[in-house]
């Protein structure tokens, strides 16, 4: 989801499914892991499910978000972040609180009856798929 799609780079290796992108935001490499005149992977940010980029966060070179994280407004990440975490400043990470895990559920809900995504799409080595696995942990998230 893109609700403010203005000013926003995005080149990243793998993205996962129901992603949210303020505006603002920069994903891509830092340069260091990039050979001469290469336009492969393995350089960029991969990115797990259910994440929250708020406006003006900077993600930058080889590193893993985790699953069900939120990226504070304005973070400078360039280091793994783990799954259910939240991050902010730079490189600041805390787990999720209760209130966090409940803000993902309601962008979840969006996610299903407003904007009506493909459930589990996601990119990864330069292809677009299904994830059925997370496609069924999502659906069962709203039978709970």
């Amino acid at each position: 989801m893109i609700p403010h799609a203005y000013g926003i780079t995005l080149s990243a290796d793998e993205l996962g499914a129901d992603i949210q992108l303020g505006q603002n935001v920069t994903i891509g490499t830092n340069g260091r892991d990039m050979a001469e005149g290469d336009n492969t992977t393995n350089h960029k940010p991969r990115i797990g499910n259910l994440v929250r980029f708020h406006a003006g966060c900077i993600i930058s070179g080889r590193i893993r978000i985790g699953n069900n994280v939120i990226v504070a407004a304005n973070a400078i990440v360039d280091k793994d972040v783990p799954d259910n975490s939240i991050v902010y400043g730079v490189n600041k990470i805390k787990p999720l609180q209760d209130y966090h895990m409940q803000y993902l559920k309601n962008q979840l809900w969006h996610c299903k009856n407003i904007y009506r995504l493909i459930p589990g799409l996601v990119y990864i080595n330069r292809k677009m798929y299904i994830d059925k696995n997370y496609a069924e942990w999502r659906n069962g998230v709203f039978r709970s």
